[in-house]
């Protein structure tokens, strides 16, 4: 928009004082339509160094209308126009001292406005976080870590979602008075019931990580609760994040979780059963949410043995080996089968010590099921008779490393059982 000549800016903002609602819409399109990409030099200059005039006549009538939700996206769309350009640290200091923010909050809170106006109005709240270290502080000292939040658990929109999602981000970065706060807002998203919503809180939680620069063991619980998501992208973002979190110091809380995956206890089997029997919607999700989280965990100590075999070591004192040998077993879930068999090959192949935990696993459940461990990992499952199937579940076995001298393996009286029972059944 161009102001006519011979119309001056007081005479164009008479005409808007003046206008109807209707009237205003169609001179803020024309604005936003002639206005992108300008910075706040080009702003000043269009309205004849009065666009402050303008732009507080925006937020004025914004905060009039906001809770109607009228008109909302083409107020929304014109303030970020000012808020975003080059050089807007005029308008920014205004829109903060009229609670601009607070009132973008508070729209983003209410619960009949449009996805579409939530989306905007996240928006201009990111021109304003991506400003400065200042005036991240002043969103989150308003409450806005929890009001975006909130808003992407309310939210039915990906886009807004999205939008959201980067905000947060954007708040956690270069504003360490509340990086934490930011990262813990997101962890306690994990715990939403939207996929989308799961899947993208991990994905920037990841992403926070080396900012964080450890592993906060608030994490752990809610990221073993993802791995129960029956969502395929919840799941390789939970993974990825396990992968992340592999790389810093504190790591053996969560490797003594992964391992504790592995084999569901007998109580948490029959609770996961009954709250089937209890739940309405067990005819969608038919499988057992804990073995869900043995496959999810069972692909993620795969992942580990092959990205750093300096944690085969410590994965095998936790009992690793023994507790895949009894995912393996688990003819319940075929998935848990699948992974746990990938992830036994891929630590009998990546591990230094490879031939010394080999010939154990031959001693402990025969040569048949250990070349089915090594080359047919994925397809094992279909290959396993009853007795087969007694082997694995057989328990506890004690496969471990030496910590002194990893070339000898620790003997246990279970071992002697072990192979008079495979050599009295031929399992080829």
């Amino acid at each position: 928009m161009t102001l006519p000549c011979n119309y001056s800016v007081s005479s164009f903002l008479r005409d808007w004082d003046s206008s109807t609602a209707q009237r205003r819409v169609r001179i803020l399109r024309q604005f936003i339509a002639n206005s992108q990409y300008k910075t706040g030099i080009d702003l000043e200059q269009q309205f004849a160094g009065a666009a402050s005039l303008f732009f507080t006549r925006l937020t004025a009538w914004i905060r009039i209308t906001y809770l109607s939700g009228k008109y909302l996206s083409d107020q929304l769309r014109a303030i970020n126009l000012f808020l975003s350009s080059t050089a807007s640290q005029t308008y920014l200091r205004e829109f903060l001292e009229v609670g601009g923010v607070q009132t973008l909050l508070e729209l983003i809170s209410v619960k009949q406005a449009k996805e579409v106006d939530k989306t905007e109005a996240i928006k201009v709240l990111y021109s304003v976080a991506d400003s400065g270290r200042k005036y991240k502080e002043h969103i989150c000292e308003c409450y806005g870590v929890r009001a975006v939040a909130e808003c992407m658990v309310r939210s039915s929109s990906e886009q807004t979602c999205e939008v959201a999602r980067r905000l947060l981000y954007c708040l956690a970065i270069a504003n360490p008075r509340f990086t934490v706060a930011v990262y813990k807002g997101l962890v306690a998203l994990f715990s939403c019931d939207l996929p989308v919503v799961q899947r993208m809180a991990a994905m920037t939680v990841r992403r926070l990580q080396s900012t964080i620069g450890s592993v906060i063991f608030n994490v752990l619980d809610p990221l073993y609760d993802l791995l129960k998501s029956l969502n395929v992208e919840v799941q390789v973002e939970a993974c990825e994040l396990v992968l992340e979190l592999i790389n810093y110091d504190d790591k053996d809380e969560l490797l003594r979780g992964l391992v504790q995956l592995l084999q569901p206890s007998a109580d948490e089997v029959q609770r996961a059963k009954f709250n089937i029997m209890q739940d309405e919607l067990s005819q969608s999700q038919p499988h057992l949410s804990v073995y869900v989280q043995q496959a999810a965990a069972a692909r993620c100590v795969g992942k580990l043995v092959v990205k750093c075999t300096t944690l085969i070591n410590k994965l095998i004192a936790l009992g690793a080996v023994d507790k895949l040998l009894c995912a393996i077993a688990n003819t319940e879930y075929i998935p848990s089968q699948r992974e746990a068999a990938v992830a036994l090959s891929n630590l009998c192949h990546s591990a230094d010590e490879s031939q010394q935990i080999n010939e154990r696993l031959i001693t402990t459940v025969g040569p048949y099921l250990h070349q089915l461990i090594l080359n047919e990992p994925e397809d094992m499952y279909t290959k396993l008779t009853v007795t087969h199937i007694d082997i694995l579940s057989a328990g506890p076995r004690s496969i471990e490393l030496d910590q002194d001298n990893f070339g000898e393996i620790l003997q246990s009286p279970t071992y002697s059982k072990s192979i008079s029972y495979s050599s009295d059944n031929n399992l080829e």
